[in-house]
C-alpha cells in the first residue's frame, strides 16, 4: 500500500466521522429543543391546605446571586401568602418569605 492511498483512506474516514458528528449534533440540538418545548408546556397545579403543598430540593451552590422564575395563578390576588421557604440541612433554618400582595404575575381567565 502506498502512502498516498493510505492518506486518502484516512482522509475519507475523518470526513465520514465529521459528517456523523455533525449529524449527531443536529439530532442532539433537536432533542434539546423538543425537551425545552415540552418543559414549557408542563403545568403544575397546587392546592394549599395549610401545610407544605410541594417540595423541591435543588443542588444549590454558593454564588453571588440566584435567579428563580415562577409563573403562577391565584384565585385571590389581594391575599397575602407564603410562596416558599429555603432550609439548610447543616445550619439553622433560613426562612425566606415573599410577601405577595399586588405585584404578582397573574393570568386572569375571562
Amino acid at each position: 500500500m502506498n502512502l498516498t492511498r493510505f492518506l486518502d483512506e484516512q482522509k475519507d474516514r475523518v470526513n465520514q466521522a465529521g459528517i456523523e458528528v455533525s449529524h449527531n449534533l443536529l439530532e442532539l440540538k433537536e432533542k434539546i429543543r423538543q425537551a425545552r418545548q415540552l418543559a414549557k408546556s408542563i403545568k403544575l397545579s397546587l392546592h394549599h391546605t395549610g401545610s407544605c403543598a410541594r417540595r423541591y430540593e435543588a443542588d444549590l451552590k454558593t454564588s453571588m446571586s440566584n435567579t428563580i422564575l415562577l409563573h403562577f395563578k391565584t384565585t385571590e390576588p389581594n391575599k397575602d401568602m407564603l410562596l416558599f421557604m429555603l432550609h439548610n440541612k447543616n445550619t439553622v433554618s433560613i426562612y425566606i418569605y415573599i410577601y405577595i400582595y399586588i405585584y404578582i404575575y397573574m393570568i386572569v381567565e375571562g
